[in-house]
């Protein structure tokens, strides 16, 4: 029976993973191929479906809406955003937690309460003033009530600007109304140019003229107000336009986008609930825009899938799983729950790379983009280098280590994933060349193995502070994976700071110049080469070693987020000094473990 257990808990874990594939939307509306729409946001081609996903994230921090029992997925929530705002106004999406932010919409802070656009509207005006002045101050000079005040401004106007992105808020039948404005269009072109004398005009004409001059101010405030871009391109060398833009540029000619018929025909049929017309919309506008751009609405479906099984979540829970089995392994059938771990790893690792494949494939970049694909490499690197240690030492350490690594730069990655689209476009400075990808992607893996090693250093403290059967040849193995993993991650530490320098000599003009991030490459690069040092010169034992290991982690975060904290130098590209006290926290623990490092000698001297 035991040894069929590893292969039930690996087969449920399977399932599990395919049953990411299955469509949330449940009802007659086709929701799935209304969210995989391509459009033009954050200076990438996204479907609607992320777009709803990540404006909720930013504004609450998840990707649905809870009223009461029921759970709104992000492409409904959008959805009645744009056609039915009064419904959407009262729903609870904006998370505020700062007290001076709260008390000038006149609430208390409440745990995990998040609040309704109608309550914060009677003070939107005071927020905005607010914005101005905290706005005007430099961002590393602004204290945390600035910062929590310009974020509840920035949530405020995403949601205003998603309702205004394909019509104007209140307006309502857009496809009549579309048969409205080009009927006047058509009969008051024609009398903008005969007539230059408004006088000369009958009151018919002007009647004309005046119903033209709304529609003109409606759409200009569309235009404006939009937070993506709707319209493809009709011809090459065009570029995409907002659904404002596009209803104006009618007014120069007559050629009406099919994007903007189908957009229309959509949200009419959607408002009037009427399942049969939107979903004959919504494949009618897919079949086009296949036919016109292949490639972007196949990228478009493997977006939507991928946000739908969300990878790296699910590898999250796996290494979560593989933890705790390998823990309880060491208590109780050690042989069956330590390959049913090895095997989730596996699995875990696997979702992981398939992940991080998905990315560059939607990205067309290399692997390291911004903090949140570091965190996600960094994580990989270091699994890879964990499960090589578990084949070759086969003592469930391997295992461990690489569960809680991959655990822990996760959980990193889906906090940085609240601040924004993970897949935003490189800054121009970070895609210049060749020598910046190989220089990032190499340095990461130095720090992948370097909190590696880390690890497996506060692994060796603990059992040689609890666990008696902790022998001497347990002993030698870590001290081998610590070892080799230093050796790993100094050579990969130098060679990505070695290209880093090529990289600033060609882009600046200079190959080091004492910025933070270099000087905090180079202190990994010293700490990494002093362990070695002192350890074959025999300057300090095993414990001193593991010790030494463990201070490389504050080295190497410091390194990783301390230098965006400070938010100067020609490398603060990321600056978020929300990360100060976690990173402060993960500081002290750091210390204490070094602390209790000596420990059992004190005690035993005692």
């Amino acid at each position: 029976m035991k040894r069929w257990v590893s292969w039930l808990v690996l087969l449920v874990a399977v399932l599990g993973v395919f049953y990411g594939f299955v469509s949330p939307y449940k009802g007659a509306f086709d929701l799935d191929g209304f969210g995989q729409l391509p459009v033009l946001q954050g200076g990438r081609i996204k479907p609607i479906d992320t777009v709803a996903r990540n404006a909720l994230l930013f504004m609450n921090g998840k990707q649905n809406v809870r009223i009461h029992q029921e759970k709104i997925l992000p492409d409904v929530w959008l959805l009645r955003s744009m056609v039915s705002p009064n419904m959407t106004d009262t729903y609870p999406v904006f998370r505020i937690d700062h007290p001076e932010v709260l008390a000038l919409i006149g609430h208390k802070l409440e745990d995990g309460h998040a609040y309704t656009f109608k309550e914060i509207l009677p003070y939107v005006s005071m927020i905005e003033q607010q914005a101005e002045l905290a706005r005007k101050v430099e961002s590393n000079q602004r204290n945390a009530y600035q910062r929590a005040l310009l974020l509840t401004y920035q949530r405020l106007m995403t949601y205003f600007q998603l309702k205004n992105s394909l019509q104007v808020e209140g307006w309502h039948s857009f496809d009549r109304e579309l048969m409205s404005f080009q009927s006047t269009l058509y009969a008051g072109k024609p009398l903008m140019v005969a007539h230059a004398d408004p006088n000369a005009l009958s009151a018919q004409d002007k009647f004309v003229l005046d119903g033209l001059l709304v529609f003109y101010k409606k759409y200009q405030h569309l235009a404006q107000a939009s937070f993506f871009s709707s319209i493809p391109p009709q011809q090459v060398g065009d570029e995409w336009q907002s659904m404002g833009s596009g209803l104006l540029g009618m007014f120069k000619s007559n050629v009406l986008s099919p994007a903007i018929i189908s957009y229309a025909e959509i949200l009419t049929a959607y408002q009037d609930q009427d399942s049969g017309r939107f979903n004959r919309s919504v494949a009618t506008y897919s079949e086009y825009l296949v036919k016109k751009f292949p490639e972007v609405m196949f990228r478009m479906k493997v977006e939507t899938y991928f946000n739908r099984v969300a990878p790296f979540y699910q590898s999250l829970v796996l290494y979560l799983v593989v933890l705790l089995l390998v823990l309880v392994s060491w208590l109780k059938w050690p042989d069956v729950l330590g390959k049913t771990a090895f095997r989730l790893l596996l699995l875990a690792f696997l979702i992981h790379t398939v992940g991080l494949g998905l990315r560059m494939y939607l990205q067309g970049r290399p692997p390291v983009t911004n903090l949140y694909s570091s965190a996600v490499f960094v994580g990989w690197v270091a699994i890879v280098i964990g499960i090589l240690l578990e084949r070759i030492h086969k003592k469930g350490i391997g295992t461990m280590v690489s569960a809680i690594i991959g655990f822990l730069t996760l959980i990193i990655a889906h906090h940085l994933s609240i601040q924004g689209d993970t897949l935003e476009m490189m800054q121009a400075v970070l895609d210049s060349n060749f020598w910046l990808s190989t220089h990032v992607v190499t340095i990461n893996m130095g720090y992948g193995g370097t909190f590696l090693m880390g690890i497996l250093a506060h692994i060796y403290i603990f059992k040689s502070m609890l666990s008696p059967s902790f022998d001497e040849a347990e002993r030698k193995s870590l001290k081998s994976m610590v070892f080799g993993t230093a050796c790993f991650a100094i050579f990969f530490s130098l060679v990505g700071t070695i290209l880093g320098g090529i990289w600033a000599d060609q882009s600046w003009g200079r190959f080091w110049g004492w910025d933070p991030k270099e000087n905090g490459a180079l202190l990994i690069v010293l700490w990494l080469a002093i362990i070695l040092h002192a350890r074959l010169a025999g300057l300090v034992k095993e414990k001193g070693l593991m010790i030494m290991a463990v201070f490389a982690n504050i080295v190497t975060a410091f390194s990783w987020f301390g230098v965006n904290m400070l938010g100067v130098g020609l490398h603060s590209y990321g600056f978020m000094d929300q990360a100060f006290f976690w990173l402060m926290l993960f500081c002290f623990v750091e210390l204490f473990v070094m602390w209790l490092g000596f420990a059992p000698q004190f005690f035993k001297r005692k």
